[in-house]
């Protein structure tokens, strides 16, 4: 039983099988509390200037080697795109992890800004366009519009039909089938990743609501 042995002292507990081969990225879900003390959401417009631009998202990014954790990487993230310190940010929690269709490991997590104003926010122009302040209240009320697309791998350099696989591996073939989620809040429009991990949060939160 050497071989057999060999992996369970390698691998004594579970691990996240494939993740070494993932990109990880880090978010926060950044709550605020505006004058009239109704709590927000923040996002952000991302720039012209970087990838995805245009799209609403949250503080956040690739886990860089400089980073001792994922939360780390949200921090680091978060302050470097709203131009804010470090002790204005604080993590509520640690909610899990979104695995995006592009195979990307998200970790979310769950904090606040102390800030009176979003005034003190000063936010890099190379990575933000504007911030954005959604109530909070409007994602448990409000259900998103849902759309769904499929998912197809297109080999390249694969020799599935030398190799003797099934003809379907011969050509693009379908891997399945995904929800896109849009919000629409006052002409703004919020899908994709963000809108994803805000469904699922609120589903859970209000499915613990009805367990009480």
């Amino acid at each position: 039983m050497y071989f057999h042995n060999k992996i369970l002292s390698a691998i004594p507990s579970p691990v996240f099988l494939g993740k070494r081969w993932q990109k990880e990225f880090s978010v926060l879900i950044p709550f605020i509390n505006t004058k009239n003390q109704k709590e927000n959401i923040l996002f952000e417009l991302r720039s012209q200037s970087i990838r995805q631009r245009g799209e609403i998202c949250f503080p956040g990014g690739e886990i860089e080697s400089e980073d001792i954790s994922p939360e780390a990487a949200a921090r680091r993230e978060t302050a470097e795109e709203l131009g804010i310190s470090n002790d204005k940010i604080m993590i509520s929690s640690y909610l899990g992890d979104l695995i995006a269709n592009s195979g990307a490991l998200i970790h979310v997590y769950l904090g606040k800004l102390r800030i009176d104003d979003l005034s003190e926010l000063k936010p890099n122009k190379e990575e933000v366009e504007k911030i954005i302040s959604v109530p909070a209240e409007f994602f448990f009320t409000a259900r998103p519009e849902i759309y769904t697309s499929i998912r197809q791998v297109i080999p390249e350099n694969f020799p599935a039909a030398e190799l003797k696989l099934p003809a379907k591996y011969h050509k693009p073939w379908t891997a399945g089938r995904s929800n896109i989620y849009v919000y629409n809040y006052n002409g703004t429009i919020i899908w994709g990743l963000t809108a994803a991990i805000l469904y699922e949060i609120v589903s859970i939160s209000l499915l613990s609501d009805s367990c009480i």
